[in-house]
């Protein structure tokens, strides 16, 4: 799956990235997507794009 990705900094502590995909992307409330890192280090982040929202993924998370 190939997509374009956006990143935009929330207050002091949070990240919000944004997933723009060409497929659909269907997913449930508390699901969460696994994202394989350059290093090949696999992490998991919960979604935080509406369900509505076919094309875009987005998470939210605190940088370490």
């Amino acid at each position: 799956m190939k997509a374009r990705l956006y990143n935009r900094k929330i207050g002091e502590r949070v990240v919000v990235v944004e997933f723009e995909i060409s497929e659909d992307f269907s997913f449930l409330p508390g699901e969460y997507v696994q994202i394989v890192l350059a290093s090949w280090e696999k992490r998991y982040f919960s979604v935080a794009s509406s369900p509505n929202e076919k094309k875009i993924i987005r998470i939210a998370t605190r940088p370490s």
